[in-house]
């Protein structure tokens, strides 16, 4: 088995501000016993990630450059070890930009999906955490509701392409009346980004899910 982490900053495991960075793909190489890549493009939206599928380099808002999922999928079976499993978690970016309708953010992820698919891996279908946002802006609560439902359809209509992994579920925010030590113990104060616990959690949730795939 080798995995891609494939997103934004959830999955550059941006923290401290962007000082520091802790993927989760760290931990879940250290789960699943095999090699664990990512590509995590803080700052993207998930229109700019297909747009930049093709692309050798993409400088993110870190200013940091990663590779197009379509590029990193070429490259590696070109190699002669291509990835059995890409894990895809976009989305957040997306959810506060009232121009940005539901249909269209599922679209970007089907299309996402549908390009992982053709190179022969597997995919998980991850849901959209919480945003800190959302206790002030009950909007995009509904529109993250509404994604993550599609996100659930996605998979259960993939013809055992795709295995449902709800992050949304594992990392959860506490109510804003918990202390705010619970609150900050796995997201960082800015509502958005994740403790290194939190981005734990996210390959623990993977991790659970490969799991539970039958054997090859």
């Amino acid at each position: 088995m080798k995995l891609l982490g494939f997103g934004d900053s959830l999955t550059a495991g941006y923290h401290s501000n962007g000082l520091n960075f802790h993927p989760y793909a760290i931990r879940l190489a250290e789960l699943m016993q095999c090699q664990v890549d990512h590509i995590g493009m803080s700052g993207a939206t998930l229109t700019e990630m297909v747009r930049a599928v093709d692309q050798s380099r993409n400088y993110d808002v870190c200013d940091r450059d990663w590779p197009g999922l379509r590029h990193q999928l070429r490259s590696a079976q070109l190699e002669g070890c291509p990835y059995t499993h890409v894990a895809i978690l976009g989305g957040t970016n997306d959810m506060c930009q009232d121009a940005t309708v539901s249909c269209n953010i599922l679209e970007s992820i089907q299309q996402l999906h549908n390009l992982v698919w053709e190179y022969g891996a597997q995919t998980f279908a991850m849901t959209i955490p919480q945003l800190g946002a959302e206790a002030f802006s009950p909007h995009v609560a509904t529109k993250r509701t509404d994604v993550n439902r599609g996100i659930r359809r996605l998979a259960e209509e993939s013809l055992g392409r795709a295995t449902f992994v709800d992050i949304d579920e594992a990392v959860p925010h506490a109510p804003l009346d918990e202390p705010a030590v619970e609150r900050h113990r796995l997201w960082e104060s800015d509502g958005l980004h994740m403790s290194p616990q939190g981005y734990n959690r996210i390959a623990d949730a993977i991790f659970r899910a490969a799991s539970n795939l039958p054997k090859s």
